[in-house]
């Protein structure tokens, strides 16, 4: 009878601290976890494209070092916005990878009213970093239509590369996305246009395969980061000289 009660009181001894074990182990994550979290996502998913760089050539080598680059630049948004955060090693080997001041990139302006800006900046683009990590998972990127679309996105964002591509086929979109505002009489382009007439002429329907037939067109320019200006002029030429004559 003493050995039952015994047992039975160890086992509710243990339980009760199995539970409070688990409340303790189940707190709410903190920001602080949040944002690091993020950040190995982004730097991990930098070094895995650096690395499939490396055993690459030609375009697809300099589309994933531009990946690699642009989920660098994802990490670095987690920090902190006003950059108070010492930055962690694999963080400083990839800034120098890709040749970036980390002390520079602390620095807010002395203007007072533009440094404010600099700020609230800096906050939203952290936000939108953190919230959109997860799809930066390897887990996630195994899906081969997510992940091809995914990069797309990416690559897009770069304003360079998105700014090329645009620019560059502006004849084949220009038309049919310039909208009228009937009650100003103003002309405006209807972002969603773009793409659609973009897609109509490479014949696809989505941005992972046009950014394919884009790069089979142009080739590793495409993704050349040296004088963006004069890279951007050489890509919209080529673009033009292969388009033109096909949309007139």
């Amino acid at each position: 009878m003493v050995a039952r009660g015994a047992a039975k009181g160890a086992a509710k001894g243990a339980a009760k601290g199995a539970a409070k074990g688990a409340a303790k182990g189940a707190r709410a994550p903190k920001a602080g976890d949040i944002s690091t979290n993020a950040r190995k996502r982004y730097y991990r998913a930098s070094e895995r494209y650096l690395k499939k760089a490396e055993e690459t050539t030609g375009a697809t080598s300099k589309r994933y070092r531009q990946l690699a680059k642009q989920n660098f630049d994802d990490a670095l948004a987690t920090y902190d916005p006003k950059n108070t955060q010492k930055y962690s090693k694999p963080i400083q080997r990839l800034a120098n990878e890709f040749g970036y001041d980390l002390e520079k990139k602390r620095e807010l302006s002395t203007d007072g009213s533009y440094a404010e800006r600099q700020l609230q900046h800096r906050e939203m683009r952290q936000k939108r970093a953190i919230a959109d990590s997860a799809n930066a998972l390897a887990s996630r990127l195994q899906d081969e239509d997510f992940r091809r679309e995914r990069e797309a996105q990416t690559l897009f964002r770069s304003s360079e590369i998105g700014r090329r591509i645009l620019g560059g086929y502006v004849e084949v979109w220009r038309e049919e996305a310039t909208v009228i505002d009937p009650s100003t009489g103003e002309a405006h382009i209807d972002t969603s246009k773009v793409f659609q007439a973009l897609y109509k002429h490479f014949g696809v329907d989505n941005l992972a395969d046009l950014v394919e037939k884009v790069e089979d067109e142009i080739g590793e320019t495409l993704y050349d980061m040296d004088n963006p200006e004069e890279i951007y002029e050489t890509v919209k030429l080529k673009i033009q000289s292969k388009t033109l004559d096909n949309v007139a």
